[in-house]
């Protein structure tokens, strides 16, 4: 049992990251191919460039110094090659600083006379003086032999360099055999260091079991293989290491920063250095004058002038075989073929594993960087400890692997997603139902259906949800959504099979009955529907609710051809059925066709004119009763139609409000009302600067981005943020009065001022009403209506007053429309009026008539 627990296990394990198993092995085999084809050899040379350049500088060698032929020494000398006299000059001068060992990077294979007798003379007296010669013909150059009497001496190193194939030298020989033929020679470098370490007492010795490696004091050197590093297939004929060059030459220009104390030929020769200066070092002679054309670019190299003049790779390689043999310093080594091949392979693992399990993650893009970058990290950490372990490929696989699980879970998952896809696309995410797309798509059939064969008859119900809003607030809107996903099944259990429910959204649920016979069928199942209402719905967090519908009927004997215009009918009916009364249906007929119609033209101008800037702002003048003067006005907006002349806000504002066309309305408003108040600040400037009072509807209310927006009209228009009222009904405040505390607080921060408008038609909630940080409580104007000649909404009133008054905030009093009120509302001590006894709405020309003059006649 538990091996066969265990065996599950394994399989279920296997098969939830098969996209790591399956990934990762066949990225990592083509990127090693890759590798081999020698494709990225380029990439990963320019990665070890990168890798040198990224060193901390190191300090001079002390052990090597350079004298330097420059182009001033040449012109001194008046020739090159310089005469055998000269040289020989030279070189005493240099024997005199008693050194440890001489290079002498010039080929002097001919005599150039005068003085060739004291030179040869001279080769044979400095037992610690090494010449060069050319060993291997390439395309760089021929053969060139050595000083023949060197050469009679065995004191001779080659000079031949391994330029790559992008021009650049990156490994150094140790040792070449001409034409693979005769006896072996080491390299300059190399015959320097030895001659310099046989005075530590350290000689070259082999390491017994394999031919390929050799020891040197701490060093052990192991020959260069063809796909070494980042090489394919190379050429490693000789004994071949890698250059570690010494990092302070990636410092600017060369001759800026040198990597070996140097001194100039004519510097030696009028002894303008101290006398010792070059007692007990390696000194290399050679020229250093780019006329010569004797440089060689390197991985710190970007153009000629930064390019090695051959003097001082020889000394580069000699310091650092010193430095390795002596100090420890390390070679730089490569791991085998095989290694970089795990290296490369759990690399792409790690891509894969990355990518699946973090896919459709915020940070998975991140995650892969952040491993690209440790990789980066790693190689360089390695790369100071002397180790070049492969870049390029693993970034590769890393990369490869990452992309392959995106492409590949996108390709398995394509017709999956397609088909999930295609079902939300059809279905309402909250009770599995039909969505209003699906619903129209079978409803057309059904009209194509019934345009084919006359006999054919179907009904559409609309079925809206009476109270439903009560629900979601008192019980929450988990519980309104058990409600919809209830009623879903119960609606159901009520239709034929070939019959369509859909959700529309909300609580609204719309129902093809299919090929039904007559109205009374259709009827049938609207008393049905209602019999299943009357039964409570028993609620998963225990809650029992009861509730009824409205519904709207339509049978297709309409004249209808659009879907659309079925459900806008059904829509309809449903309202009227909805104005009866709840829990009653309405059917439509010919009479409710208009009505539709002017609905839709309604609404279709209500675009258009919104488009077309077909409103205008009226303005009604806010009064203060303690200075009788008009101290701002209420912005309201009118619509002039260009052929149906003016439309009373009571027609056009439900529309706007239901079809969500209030809030573009609303910012335009709002932008209009700032930059008039605006203007007419700096047209009449007061102590009391003047104020715009604008209504915002609880669709604006209710944006993401209402402060962003309000912030952006207020800077755009230049308003004083003082100047700017903005007016909140209260039923939108108390819909939610945590969110609404909250969004109230963040426009206070703009310094505008807030309103509870049509203030006591609502439910307010004392405690919230102290939290809300609003200046002001607008009276609805029913209760001023009737203030005069009912005791009842005076005392109403005078209650509403004392409480702004106590809570801090002003009163305006709307609708005042006589002598009789107003003075009412003085007593009351309410601050501000406005109604028709000042002003009706009037234009802007007009309203500017009342900035001119005090109000004392009331």
């Amino acid at each position: 049992m538990i091996g066969n627990a265990m065996g599950d296990l394994f399989k279920r394990q296997i098969w939830a990251w098969r996209g790591v198993w399956m990934t990762a092995p066949i990225v990592a085999t083509l990127t090693i191919a890759l590798r081999l084809s020698g494709v990225l050899q380029l990439l990963e040379w320019a990665a070890l460039d990168r890798l040198f350049r990224m060193r901390p500088p190191e300090p001079i060698d002390p052990r090597i110094a350079i004298v330097e032929i420059t182009e001033s020494d040449i012109r001194q000398a008046q020739q090159w090659p310089i005469s055998d006299a000269a040289l020989t000059v030279l070189l005493e001068k240099i024997k005199k600083q008693q050194p440890r060992a001489i290079g002498l990077d010039l080929y002097r294979d001919l005599p150039v006379e005068p003085g060739h007798a004291q030179l040869v003379e001279l080769f044979e007296n400095t037992p610690n003086l090494i010449g060069i010669e050319k060993a291997i013909g390439d395309n760089y150059g021929a053969v060139v032999a050595a000083p023949p009497k060197l050469k009679e001496l065995d004191r001779v190193g080659a000079v031949d360099l391994l330029l790559d194939g992008d021009g650049k030298v990156r490994r150094a020989l140790l040792s070449v055999r001409p034409n693979n033929q005769g006896q072996t020679v080491y390299t300059l470098g190399v015959r320097l260091a030895l001659m310099y370490l046989e005075g530590e007492g350290i000689q070259l010795e082999t390491v017994e079991g394999d031919r390929e490696k050799v020891r040197l004091g701490k060093a052990l050197f192991d020959r260069w293989q063809p796909n070494s590093g980042g090489y394919v297939r190379a050429n490693t004929g000789g004994y071949q290491i890698l250059y570690n060059f010494r990092s302070l030459a990636c410092r600017g220009r060369i001759e800026a920063c040198e990597i070996f104390l140097t001194v100039s030929m004519n510097d030696l020769l009028e002894e303008r250095i101290p006398r010792d200066l070059l007692r007990d070092r390696i000194v290399l002679i050679g020229s250093t004058a780019p006329s010569l054309k004797d440089r060689f670019f390197t991985p710190y190299s970007t153009n000629y002038i930064t390019a090695l003049p051959g003097v001082k790779m020889h000394g580069d390689l000699a310091s650092q075989i010193l430095s390795a043999a002596l100090d420890g310093r390390p070679l730089i080594r490569t791991w085998n073929e095989a290694i970089e091949s795990l290296w490369i392979f759990a690399w792409a693992a790690i891509g894969a594993t990355l990518a699946w399990s973090l896919l459709r993650r915020r940070w998975e893009f991140l995650t892969v960087v952040f491993a690209a970058c440790g990789l980066v990290a790693i190689a360089y950490f390695a790369f100071l400890r002397g180790w070049w372990i492969p870049l390029v490929p693993p970034l590769l696989s890393l990369g490869g692997s990452y992309i392959s699980i995106v492409s590949y879970i996108a390709y398995t998952e394509r017709r999956r997603s397609e088909a999930q896809l295609r079902y939300h696309a059809l279905h309402d995410a909250l009770t599995g139902l039909p969505n209003r797309f699906c619903f129209l798509e079978r409803l057309q059939e059904a009209i194509a259906h019934s345009q084919v064969h006359c006999d054919y008859r179907f009904a559409v119900l609309f079925l809206d949800l009476d109270r439903f809003k009560l629900v979601n607030d008192a019980l929450g809107h988990r519980t309104g959504d058990e409600l919809l996903v209830a009623l879903g099944d119960r609606l159901q259990t009520i239709l034929a099979s070939q019959d369509t429910i859909a959700r529309l959204g909300g609580d609204e649920f719309i129902i093809l009955l299919d090929n039904i016979h007559q109205l009374g069928d259709a009827l049938a199942i609207v008393d049905r529907i209602y019999e299943q209402l009357q039964l409570p719905f028993n609620l998963n967090n225990g809650y029992q609710v009861y509730t009824s519908a409205s519904i709207g009927i339509l049978i297709n004997d309409a004249d209808y051809q659009e879907p659309e215009d079925f459900l806008g009918a059904a829509d309809v009916a449903m309202y009227r059925a909805k104005a009866r009364g709840k829990g009653c249906y309405e059917i439509f007929d010919a009479s409710m066709q208009g009505d539709l119609k002017k609905l839709l033209q309604l609404e279709n101008d209500l675009r258009h004119g919104i488009d077309r800037a077909e409103f205008v702002l009226y303005y009604q003048p806010i009064v203060c009763l303690k200075t009788n003067t008009v101290t701002g006005f209420e912005a309201l907006v009118r619509w002039q139609h260009p052929e149906r002349g003016f439309i009373s806000p009571a027609q056009f504002i439900p529309v706007a409000e239901e079809t969500g066309l209030i809030v573009p309305l609303g910012w335009w408003i709002l932008y209009a009302a700032c930059e008039q108040i605006a203007r007419w600040q700096a047209q009449f400037p007061d102590d009391e600067p003047l104020k715009i009072s604008v209504n915002l509807s609880g669709r604006q209310f209710l944006q993401a981005d209402l402060v962003e927006q309000i912030e952006r009209i207020i800077k755009q228009t230049g308003l004083a943020t003082q100047g700017l009222k903005l007016e909140i009904t209260e039923s939108v405040v108390m819909q939610n009065a945590e969110t609404a505390v909250k969004m109230l607080e963040r426009l206070k921060t703009l310094g505008i001022q807030l309103s509870v408008d049509d203030f006591g038609t609502g439910y307010s909630s004392l405690s919230y009403l102290r939290r809300f940080p609003v200046d002001t409580l607008k009276i609805d104007r029913s209760f001023i209506h009737e203030i005069d000649t009912n005791s009842e909404q005076l005392e109403i009133v005078r209650t509403i007053v004392l409480m702004a008054h106590s809570l801090g905030m002003d009163a305006i009093a709307e609708g005042v429309e006589n002598a009789r009120q107003l003075k009412i509302l003085r007593d009351l001590d309410c601050d501000y009026v406005q109604g028709y006894l000042f002003s009706k709405p009037v234009n802007s020309e007009m309203a500017e008539t009342f900035l001119m003059r005090k109000l004392n006649a009331y």
